[in-house]
């Protein structure tokens, strides 16, 4: 009885401390789905993501007049300068594969390479392993 009590313990534990770590992560990671729409003058608007490390940049997605559409997460994709500066977009495509990114608002921000799933492809990093693979860090205040 004791031996179960001390194992179920030890679990607890465990399990809450990985839950801490977690949480004590300073990662961000790219929301699985998007809403998006565009105004009467193209400008495009989106919801679901954090504005304090990302902001849209650019799509191919066909809006009808006034509607929303629901993208979904594709890739990452991430470069940095000799100075150490990063950018990082992420793509998002709806049911005809067409595409929305959004883009980090500093170059200090970078992708998790210690905690993702991104791959080094020459000057560009990749990461395509899903979204709670591809965060971001070094993230402002």
């Amino acid at each position: 009885m004791k031996l179960k009590k001390m194992l179920g313990c030890a679990i607890a534990i465990t399990m809450g401390l990985g839950s801490i770590a977690a949480i004590a992560s300073s990662d961000y990671y790219p929301p699985e789905r998007l809403h998006c729409k565009v105004d009467t003058a193209g400008k495009l608007t989106c919801a679901d993501f954090n504005r304090k490390y990302l902001v849209e940049d650019t799509y191919t997605a066909d809006f009808p007049a006034g509607q929303e559409i629901v993208f979904t997460f594709a890739t990452g994709a991430a470069y940095t300068t000799p100075q150490n500066e990063w950018s990082v977009f992420y793509t998002f495509k709806d049911t005809h594969s067409k595409m929305v990114k959004l883009k980090t608002i500093s170059t200090d921000i970078q992708p998790s390479l210690k905690n993702g799933a991104w791959k080094k492809n020459k000057d560009l990093y990749t990461c395509s392993a899903g979204y709670m693979s591809c965060g971001i860090t070094n993230l402002p205040a």
